[in-house]
């Protein structure tokens, strides 16, 4: 006699937690091949949570979270970038290192201020504190009272493209 077999309906697989409320456009980003990956989105689309999530999803691969670099552009998103990795990761969070693309390089070059020539206690202006200085230095430069003067924030546009460029006047 033969044995008969019956397939009972299995429960599906429990989502992990990194890939939990994800969507599936942003959970193939989180599961991509580890490389560099570009990811364009617009405002409100979950950039942030996908980004977070694609950290999740490297440190349970096995990558150590202090072998990663998240970036951003403002202190706003850098913070709440933490705070997410901190609330998904627990105190595995904070061994990520992050911050903006200049708070980041400032840490690299204070690091290795030799390497430059600069000195361990080297200053950084931030745009604010930079138009300052050249509202000060404007208002040394003795001028004609009916000539027309650059503002400080033209004159700090000015000297920051001549740096960058290393074109100077």
């Amino acid at each position: 006699m033969s044995k008969t077999y019956r397939m009972q309906p299995t429960a599906p697989a429990p989502v992990p937690a990194h890939l939990d409320g994800l969507n599936d456009q942003q959970r193939a980003v989180v599961t991509a091949p580890f490389q560099p990956a570009l990811v364009i989105a617009g405002p409100g689309s979950g950039k942030t949570r996908t980004l977070t999530h694609r950290i999740a999803h490297l440190i349970q691969a096995g990558v150590r979270p202090e072998r990663i670099l998240s970036l951003t552009f403002t202190n706003k998103a850098a913070a709440e970038m933490s705070r997410r990795l901190a609330d998904l990761l627990g105190r595995t969070g904070y061994a990520v290192a992050s911050g903006t693309f200049h708070s980041i390089g400032r840490r690299l070059i204070q690091e290795h201020a030799d390497r430059f020539g600069l000195p361990p206690n080297f200053a950084t202006l931030d745009r604010e504190d930079a138009e300052g200085l050249m509202k000060r230095c404007a208002a040394d430069i003795t001028k004609p009272p009916d000539t027309r003067f650059p503002t400080a924030s033209t004159l700090r546009d000015l000297l920051s493209a001549a740096i960058i460029t290393g074109r100077y006047l």
